[in-house]
């Protein structure tokens, strides 16, 4: 628990040196036009495949940034850490991300594209004060999220 505590701290330490230098299948018109509100906050989900698990947390801003860091695991040992700077925001029920720089073990990566950014897509199944699933639209994989703490 104090691991995953200084984790927590860490990336809001690190966001903020950034800046200063249930179970629905239908989203309800109520929580698409307050979708952007809640989507503020730090939040953690993550995915597991065998011995493979990614931890991400999302800090979602209110101008419209977003940093995603990704921790990479292989029989519960770190390998690597990512980390993006996207802008982000949400229309009709659709949260549109588009990765801006990554960042692998602290080095600049070469973009995943040959435009300046990446574009994401995800549709809102669910969100709520407390967790958000959604599903990427290309794939149709679905994702959860849980919010540890409010903006």
């Amino acid at each position: 628990m104090e691991n995953k505590l200084k984790k927590i701290l860490n990336f809001i330490a690190l966001s903020a040196i950034i800046f200063l230098s249930g179970c629905a299948i239908n989203v309800s018109h109520e929580q698409i036009e307050n979708a952007s509100t809640l989507r503020l906050g730090l939040w953690v989900g993550k995915e597991e495949i065998g011995n493979k698990k990614t931890i991400w947390y999302d800090r979602f801003y209110p101008n419209g940034d977003l940093i995603i860091v990704f921790e990479n695991y292989i029989d519960g040992i770190l390998i690597n850490t990512n980390t993006e700077f996207c802008k982000w925001r949400i229309k009709n029920g659709i949260e549109h991300t588009s990765t801006i720089h990554t960042y692998k073990d602290g080095r600049l990566r070469i973009p995943r594209t040959n435009t300046r950014t990446y574009e994401d897509s995800y549709k809102i199944l669910e969100i709520s004060r407390e967790r958000i699933r959604y599903q990427d639209i290309p794939s149709g994989k679905i994702y959860e999220s849980k919010k540890i703490i409010n903006p």
